[in-house]
C-alpha cells in the first residue's frame, strides 16, 4: 500500500506507518522483526517523527521476538522525546527479560521495575508478575521469594499469575527441581481461596517429572480430575516425562497416556513422543519404543534430522540400561540406521554406542568406534572417556594397560583427567593386583596438582589386597600416609589390609585381629568386608582355625550384619581343611535356612578335604547334594571326587560320575581335558576288571566283609 501510494505521489504519513508496524507486530507466531526494523527506519529516513502509538505498538513487538536491545533503544528514544512511558510500557520491558536469545535475565527485570520508581510510577501487581516470571524462567527461586515478600510489603495481593510463576519456578530450579516446594504452593493457592487453573497444577506436574517424582505426578493429576479440570497436551507431556524420569521408568502408563490423548482429541507433540519413547525404552521395551518411532516417521514428526537422530541417540542409551544384559548389536543397529538416514551422527550418538559397549564389556568395539570418531574429526567427552576406563576396571578380566591407553587419549583431545578418572584407572590396576601401576597412577594424580582423597587411596590398599603375594607391610604405610595427609580410613580402607593380611601365606590371623581392634578404637564400624577378612585369615592359617572363624562370624551377626555367600564359603573351607566335617554339614543346613544357597565353591572344598581323608560315602553325599539342588560341578570337583572312587575302588559311584562326566561336556574342547578323562576311564575299567569275582571255585570261597 506504501509502495502504491508513493508511484500516485501521496507521501505516506505517520497513521500510515503506524499501520503497518501494527501488522508487523501482530503476525503470528512472533512479530515480524525485520518488517519492523524496516518501517522504523523508513519512517526515520522520511522524517517523520514518532508518537506514543508508534513506540507502544514496536516496544511490545521488540520484546515478544527476544530483541531486548531494540527495545531498549525504542525506550530511551521515547524518553528522549518526552514520552513519558507507563505501567503498561515497563510490563512489556520487564516481560521481554525472559525471552532472551541467551536466557532470561531477572537482574534487568528488576533494573526496569526499579526505575519504575524512579519515574514516579508505582509498581502494581501486573509488574511484579511479570518480574517474577522471569525469575521462574530462570530458575532463581531466591530472588522469586524475594520478590514475593516485597509484594506482601507493598500490600499488593498475589494472584494466580504469582504464584503459578512461582510454582513454574520451583520446576526450574538447579540441580533439583523443588518439586516439595511447588506442591506446597498449591496448597497456599487453595488456603488463599484461589483455584488452581490447569496451568498452574500443569507446572506442579513438570516440576514433579524433573524431579523423578512419578507419584507426586500422578496424585496432582487425580486432583486436575476431582476439579473437573480438562488436561492440555502440555499437561499429558508432563505425565509422559514423569514416567520416563521415574525410577524405575514406567513405560506401560506412559503408553496409556498417548493413547489417552489420542482418545481425548488431544494431538501429542514431537516432545510428547520423545518421552515417551524414553520412558518405554528405559522400561527394557525396546520393540514398544520403536512402534512409537515407526508412527512418529509416519506422521511426519520426523522431517527434522536432528530430532530424529536425538530419538534413535535415546533408544541407543536405552540399549545400556539394561543393567543386566546391554545390547551392544542393537545400539549398532540404531547407529546404521542413523548414517543410513544420513542424520549425521554427532559426538553424543557415537558416544552412547561407546557407552554400550563399555557397559557390556567388549572393549573391542568401544575401541573400533573411536577409531571411526576419529577419522570423522569427532572426540568423545569426559563422560565418555571415564566409561570406557570404567570398564576397563570392571570386566571380568581387568584391562589396566587399556585404562592408561584411554587416560593418554583422553589427554591428546584435550581433555584433563579427573580424580573420578585417575580412580578408575587405578581401579584396574588394583583388581589386576598390579600395585606398581597404581602407584605410577597415584604420583602422575599428585603431579597434576590434584589432592588423592581416601577412594584414591583405598584403590591402592586394593592392589595390595589383591596381588598374587600380598604385601601387608605396605597396606600398612599406605593406611600411615593417608593419616599424615589428615584422611581418616574408612570401613573399606581397613578391609583392604585386613584382606592382605589374610591372603598372605599363611594368612597371619594376629595382624588382622590388631587391625580389626585399631578401627574399632577409630570408631570406623566394622563391615561384611571387614568380618569376611578376618574369616578368611582363619582358613588361610597354618594351621586353618575353623572356631575362630565361627566367632567372627557370630560378632557379625551380632553387630547386625548377615553373611553372605562368600562368608559361608570361607567358614566351610576352613572346617574341610581342618577336616570338621561335622561343623561343616551344619553350617550347609543353616546356610539355606538363612536362604543363601551352597554354591560350587562350597561343595568343593568339602570334596577336595573327603579326598584327603578317602572318604568315599562324604563324596557320594555332597554329589548327591549338588545334583539335587542343580549345583553344576566343574573339573576340579570331579577330578577330586573321582580319585577318591577310584583309590576306595567305589566303583558303583565311580561308574555313575564317568558317566556323568562324559555327558556334561566339561572335559570337551582342549587336549589336556580329553586326556583327563580318558585317563579317568582307563582307570575305572581296570578297577572294574579287579572287582569281578574269579571263576575258579567261586562258590567254595568263604564270604569276606570288607573293612
Amino acid at each position: 500500500g506504501i509502495q502504491r501510494m508513493k508511484k500516485a505521489c501521496i507521501l505516506p504519513n505517520l497513521i500510515h506507518f503506524n499501520i503497518q508496524i501494527k501488522a508487523c507486530a501482530k503476525q503470528e507466531p512472533t512479530p515480524d522483526y525485520r518488517g519492523l526494523l524496516h518501517w522504523l527506519a523508513v519512517m526515520k529516513k522520511n522524517g517523520i517523527r514518532r508518537n506514543a502509538q508508534t513506540f507502544n505498538t514496536a516496544l511490545p513487538a521488540f520484546t515478544k521476538c527476544g530483541a531486548m536491545d531494540e527495545a531498549d533503544k525504542l525506550f530511551k528514544e521515547m524518553e528522549h522525546n518526552g514520552i513519558n512511558a507507563d505501567a503498561y510500557t515497563f510490563t512489556h520491558l520487564i516481560r521481554g527479560c525472559s525471552r532472551l536469545k541467551g536466557g532470561p535475565d531477572p537482574a534487568m527485570a528488576l533494573r526496569y521495575l526499579r526505575m519504575m520508581a524512579s519515574r514516579g510510577l508505582e509498581a502494581n501487581t501486573i509488574n511484579y508478575n511479570a518480574a517474577m516470571y522471569v525469575y521462574a524462567k530462570a530458575g532463581d527461586l531466591a530472588g522469586a521469594l524475594v520478590l514475593l515478600r516485597e509484594m506482601e510489603l507493598e500490600e499488593l495481593i498475589p494472584d494466580k499469575f504469582t504464584f503459578t510463576s512461582l510454582i513454574l519456578c520451583c520446576a526450574n530450579t538447579k540441580p533439583q527441581p523443588d518439586y516439595k516446594r511447588a506442591l506446597s504452593f498449591l496448597d497456599e493457592m487453595r488456603s488463599r481461596k484461589i483455584p488452581p487453573d490447569i496451568i498452574a497444577m500443569t507446572n506442579a506436574i513438570t516440576a514433579c517429572a524433573r524431579a523423578g517424582e512419578l507419584g507426586a505426578a500422578l496424585q496432582v493429576m487425580v486432583d486436575i480430575e476431582s476439579q473437573g479440570l480438562k488436561p492440555t497436551v502440555f499437561t499429558m507431556s508432563s505425565m509422559i516425562h514423569a514416567c520416563a524420569m521415574n525410577d524405575p521408568p514406567n513405560g506401560h502408563l506412559a503408553k496409556r497416556y498417548v493413547e489417552q490423548m489420542k482418545a481425548s482429541g488431544l494431538k501429542p507433540t514431537i516432545h510428547t513422543y520423545s518421552c515417551a519413547i524414553r520412558a518405554i525404552a528405559k522400561s527394557h521395551d525396546l520393540d514398544g519404543a520403536e512402534v512409537i518411532l515407526e508412527e512418529m516417521e509416519n506422521n511426519g514428526y520426523l522431517r527434522d534430522k536432528t530430532d530424529h537422530r536425538k530419538i534413535l541417540t535415546s533408544l541407543i542409551d536405552a540399549c545400556a540400561s539394561k543393567v543386566a544384559n546391554p545390547d551392544p548389536s542393537r545400539a549398532f543397529r540404531y547407529l546404521k540406521r542413523i548414517e543410513d538416514n544420513e542424520l549425521h551422527a554427532d559426538t553424543r550418538t557415537f558416544g552412547s554406542v561407546i557407552n554400550v559397549c563399555a557397559k557390556a564389556g567388549d572393549l573391542e568395539k568401544a575401541e573400533r568406534i573411536l577409531v571411526r570418531m576419529k577419522k570423522k574429526g569427532l572426540f568423545p567427552d569426559e563422560v565418555v572417556f571415564n566409561s570406557l576406563i570404567h570398564a576397563c576396571a570392571n570386566a571380568a578380566d581387568p584391562h589396566p594397560s587399556l585404562a592408561t591407553k584411554f587416560l593418554n587419549y583422553m589427554r591428546e583431545v584435550g581433555l584433563e583427567p579427573t580424580i573420578q578418572t585417575f580412580g578408575s584407572a587405578m581401579d584396574a590396576y588394583a583388581k589386576s593386583g598390579n600395585v606398581t601401576g597404581a602407584a605410577a597412577l597415584l604420583e602422575e594424580l599428585q603431579r597434576s596438582g590434584m589432592k588423592p582423597n581416601v577412594i584414591i587411596y583405598n584403590c591402592l590398599l586394593n592392589a595390595c589386597a589383591t596381588q598374587s603375594t600380598t604385601d601387608p607391610k605396605m597396606a600398612m604405610r599406605i593406611l600411615e600416609s593417608m593419616k599424615q595427609r589428615g584422611l581418616e580410613p574408612d570401613s573399606y580402607s581397613y578391609g583392604a589390609a585386613i584382606h592382605a593380611y589374610s591372603k598372605a601365606v599363611p594368612g597371619d590371623v594376629l595382624g588382622a585381629e590388631s587391625l580389626m581392634n585399631a578401627m574399632k578404637t577409630q570408631g570406623v564400624e566394622p563391615n561384611l568386608y571387614t568380618y569376611n577378612g578376618l574369616i578368611h585369615a582363619c582358613a588361610n592359617a597354618d594351621p586353618p582355625n575353623p572356631r575362630m572363624a565361627l566367632t567372627w562370624m557370630e560378632e557379625m551377626k551380632a553387630r547386625g550384619l548377615k553373611p553372605d555367600i562368600r562368608t559361608y564359603t570361607t567358614v566351610v573351607d576352613s572346617m574341610s581343611k581342618a577336616k570338621e566335617f561335622d561343623l561343616a554339614e551344619a553350617l550347609l543346613v543353616e546356610m539355606e535356612e538363612e536362604g543363601e544357597k551352597p554354591n560350587l565353591f562350597v561343595y568343593s572344598a568339602l570334596i577336595r578335604a573327603a579326598h584327603v581323608r578317602l572318604d568315599a560315602p562324604r563324596t557320594a553325599k555332597y554329589l548327591q547334594s549338588m545334583r539335587e539342588k542343580g549345583v553344576k560341578g566343574d573339573t576340579v570337583a570331579f577330578n577330586y571326587a573321582m580319585n577318591t572312587f577310584i583309590k576306595t575302588k567305589d566303583a558303583e559311584n565311580a561308574e555313575k560320575l564317568l558317566e556323568e562326566m562324559e555327558n556334561n561336556g566339561l572335559y570337551a574342547g582342549t587336549k589336556a581335558k580329553t586326556k583327563t578323562l580318558e585317563s579317568f576311564r582307563r582307570r575305572f575299567y581296570a578297577l572294574k576288571k579287579s572287582k569281578k569275582p574269579s571263576t575258579n571255585n567261586s562258590a567254595a570261597q568263604p564270604a569276606t566283609t570288607p573293612t
